[in-house]
């Protein structure tokens, strides 16, 4: 028996605003989730029993289209994490999809406009397992002095002492 008798796919369809917003670029309205969301709030997620898929948008494409192909992610084009909307999401790789990711942050967490004077760092990481990985992270010229103390008392495990 389904709950509320209704089937999971009118339960999915009922928590979707179709009246979203509409990005500036994008021609359509975003279909936002309104339902439950991930932990840190950014995706929706929806308790389809059975299903080892939980994220809304990969519900949405599944549904209306099929399965999503090994190793292949749906990529936002509308950049709104709860859009459920089949002419918003695009199939990409990992590697395409975080190369867009990348893209779209042009400032630095204290605001900083990172510009042409964004200083990138690839430093060499152990994972726990202790395969060694290349580890990429930028900053701004303006957080670049800051952010060198920082890594230099991570290395040494010194604390500076502040004065007063």
């Amino acid at each position: 028996m389904t709950r509320h008798g209704l089937t999971p796919e009118e339960r999915f369809w009922m928590k979707v605003n179709f009246r979203g917003p509409r990005k500036s670029w994008m021609k359509t309205r975003c279909y936002v989730w309104t339902g439950a969301k991930t932990g840190r709030g950014a995706y929706g997620c929806f308790d389809w029993t059975g299903w080892r898929e939980r994220y809304v948008h990969r519900i949405a494409w599944i549904l209306s289209i099929g399965d999503i192909p090994e190793g292949m992610q749906l990529d936002h084009r509308c950049e709104t994490p709860l859009c459920v909307r089949l002419k918003h999401l695009k199939l990409v790789t990992n590697r395409e999809n975080n190369r867009q990711r990348v893209k779209k942050i042009t400032h630095c967490p204290q605001g900083h406009s990172y510009g042409e004077y964004a200083v990138v760092f690839k430093r060499l990481t152990k994972r726990k397992r202790e395969k060694a990985y290349v580890q990429i992270s930028r900053t701004c010229a303006a957080c670049y002095p800051y952010h060198m103390k920082k890594l230099e008392r991570q290395r040494t495990g010194v604390e500076e002492i502040p004065t007063a």
